[in-house]
C-alpha cells in the first residue's frame, strides 16, 4: 500500500504566495471600471489586465464596488484581487460574450490559457448570477431547476452557459481567500495545469441547480485544495482527466467542508487520462447524495489514491434526477456505451479511519472483465440509518445499486447491505463496524456481503443489529415497489 502522498513543494507554495503579494497594483477604476452593478465594465478590466501585463506582471485590483463583466483573460505574472469590499458579477446578456467562440464553447467569465504565475485573491465575492437570471424551469416534484443554455449560438453543442472560473493549460496558479458563488456552470476548472493551490476559498451554489460543481482538477499535476468549504449541487471536489491534457497526478485535498447533491467527493467521470497519487484527508462532508465516489467510465485507469481521516455526516436519498443512492463510498467501474471499445481499470484505493452516517452502504462494483483489485478498508465506522426528513411530493428512487451513467441497467432495485462488492478482488475489509438502526427498514441486509466473483476478506467485522433471518429478494421488492 505504499505509495507517494501528493503534495505541492514548499518552495512552490512560498513562490505562489509570494508572486500574488508583490508587484504594482492596476486599480480597475483608473481605466473606467464604474463598479454599480449596473453599467458592464468588462473593458476597464481587459485595459487594466493588459496594462500589468505590459510592465511585466503586478495585481489587479476591484475595490469598493459591485461590477458587472463578461468574459476577461487574465495573464503571465498578473493576478486578479478582488478585495473584501468588492463584488464581481456576471454577466448573463449574450452581447457580453461576443463570438466566435473557441471550441463552440460559452466563454469562462474569469480565465486564463497557456500563462503563467496567475490566479485570484482576496476576500471578495465572484458571483456567477446563475439564481435568476439562468434559471429556464423549475421541476417541483424532482426539486430541480433547469437552466436555460445558449445552445446552437456560435455552433454551441452542451450545457452552453458560462462556467465562473477556468485556467487552462496554465502553470503556477494560485486561487486564494476569495467566494465563488451561483455560477451557472462548472464554478471553477483547471485543466491540464501545473502546481494548482486553492486555499481558503468558499463555493457555494444553489442546492437545485445541475452542473455547478464546486472545484475540478482536470489533467493536471501537483494540486493543492485545502481549507476550503464547497456547497453545491453538484459534485463538490471533482477528479477528472480529458483526452489529450494527459493525466491527472499528484493531487492533496484536505481541511475541507464539502456538502453535495450528487458526490461531496469525486474521481470521474471523465476518465479518458490515468488519475493516480490522490490523497484526500480530514474532509467533513454532510447532507449529500453520495459521500465518496469513483465513477470511472472511460480508458485511462485509477490507481495509488488514499482517503483518510473523513466524517460523512449524513447521506440520503434525493429525487430521480438527481445521481446518487445515499451510498458513503460507492466506486464502480462500467463502460457508457455497449458498443465501448476500451476500458482501464481501477486499483490500489485505502479508506481508512471513516465514520459515516447513511441511508445505504457501501457499494463497489466492476461490469468489465476486469474486477477492481486491491483495495482496503480500515477503521470504518458505517451507521445506517433512515436518519433524513423527505417530502411527499417529491419522487426518490428505491433503494438500489446505482451504475449510472452506463448502458442499461442503469440501476436495480435491491437489499442494501452494509458493503457489498462486486467483481473486486484482492480486498480487505479490517476493523470495520456495520450499525443498522431500529426499527430496520425492510431492504437492509446484511453487514459484510459480496458476489461469487469476489475475492474480499473481512477482518474483525463487527455486525449490529443484523437481519433475524435471510432477507428474500421478493420481499425487498414487494416493499420497495409500487403495488
Amino acid at each position: 500500500w505504499g505509495y507517494s502522498i501528493a503534495v505541492l513543494p514548499m518552495f512552490a507554495f512560498l513562490a505562489l504566495l509570494a508572486t500574488s503579494q508583490s508587484g504594482p497594483s492596476f486599480d480597475v477604476r483608473n481605466y473606467g471600471a464604474v463598479g454599480d452593478g449596473y453599467q458592464v465594465d468588462t473593458q476597464a478590466f481587459i485595459k487594466a489586465i493588459a496594462a500589468a501585463a505590459q510592465s511585466g506582471g503586478g495585481i489587479v485590483t476591484a475595490s469598493n464596488g459591485t461590477f458587472l463583466i463578461g468574459p476577461i483573460q487574465l495573464a503571465t505574472n498578473v493576478y486578479l484581487n478582488v478585495s473584501g469590499s468588492a463584488k464581481i458579477i456576471a454577466s448573463a446578456n449574450l452581447i457580453d460574450y461576443p463570438g466566435p467562440w473557441i471550441a463552440s464553447t460559452v466563454p469562462s467569465v474569469i480565465s486564463g490559457t497557456g500563462i503563467q504565475n496567475t490566479g485570484i485573491i482576496g476576500g471578495g465575492i465572484i458571483d456567477g448570477q446563475a439564481v435568476p437570471l439562468w434559471i429556464g424551469a423549475y421541476y417541483r416534484d424532482d426539486d430541480r431547476l433547469d437552466p436555460r443554455t445558449w445552445q446552437g449560438i456560435h455552433g454551441c453543442v452542451g450545457e452552453c452557459r458560462p462556467r465562473l472560473v477556468e485556467f487552462t493549460r496554465c502553470q503556477n496558479v494560485l486561487v486564494r481567500d476569495v467566494t465563488l458563488q451561483n455560477s451557472p456552470d462548472w464554478t471553477s476548472h483547471f485543466l491540464g495545469c501545473v502546481d494548482v493551490l486553492v486555499d481558503n476559498v468558499t463555493v457555494v451554489g444553489d442546492f437545485r441547480w445541475p452542473n455547478n460543481d464546486g472545484i475540478d482538477p482536470d489533467s493536471s499535476v501537483n494540486v493543492t485544495i485545502r481549507n476550503s468549504f464547497v456547497d453545491v449541487g453538484d459534485d463538490g471536489i471533482c477528479l477528472k482527466s480529458t483526452q489529450g491534457f494527459g493525466p491527472l497526478q499528484q493531487v492533496l485535498v484536505e481541511d475541507c467542508q464539502i456538502r453535495s447533491r450528487s458526490s461531496a467527493v469525486k474521481l470521474g467521470s471523465g476518465t479518458q487520462e490515468d488519475i493516480f497519487d490522490v490523497t484526500v484527508q480530514r474532509i467533513f462532508i454532510w447532507d449529500s447524495n453520495r459521500g465518496i465516489g469513483i465513477q470511472h467510465r472511460d480508458n485511462g485507469s485509477i490507481w495509488n489514491i488514499l482517503f483518510r481521516d473523513i466524517t460523512i455526516d449524513g447521506t440520503f436519498y434525493n429525487p430521480t434526477r438527481w445521481w446518487g443512492q445515499a451510498e458513503p463510498i460507492w466506486i464502480t467501474t462500467t463502460k457508457r456505451s455497449e458498443d465501448q471499445q476500451l476500458i482501464g481499470a481501477v486499483w490500489n484505493i485505502q479508506f481508512e479511519n471513516i465514520v459515516a452516517r447513511s441511508e445505504s452502504g457501501v457499494f463497489v462494483s466492476s461490469r468489465t472483465d476486469t474486477p477492481i483489485k486491491n483495495l482496503l478498508f480500515q477503521n470504518i465506522t458505517l451507521n445506517v440509518d433512515n436518519w433524513h426528513p423527505k417530502r411527499s411530493v417529491i419522487q426518490y428512487f428505491p433503494p438500489c445499486h446505482d451504475y449510472r451513467p452506463s448502458y442499461a441497467p442503469e440501476y436495480i432495485p435491491t437489499q442494501i447491505d452494509g458493503y457489498y462488492f462486486e467483481n473486486t478482488v484482492a480486498t480487505v475489509v479490517n476493523n470495520c463496524s456495520v450499525q443498522f438502526q431500529q426499527p430496520r427498514a425492510a431492504w437492509w441486509g446484511t453487514c459484510f456481503s459480496k458476489s461469487n466473483d469476489s475475492q474480499v476478506s473481512f477482518v474483525d467485522g463487527i455486525c449490529v443489529n443484523p437481519p433475524t433471518e435471510t432477507v428474500k429478494r421478493e420481499d425487498v421488492m414487494k416493499a420497495l415497489l409500487p403495488q
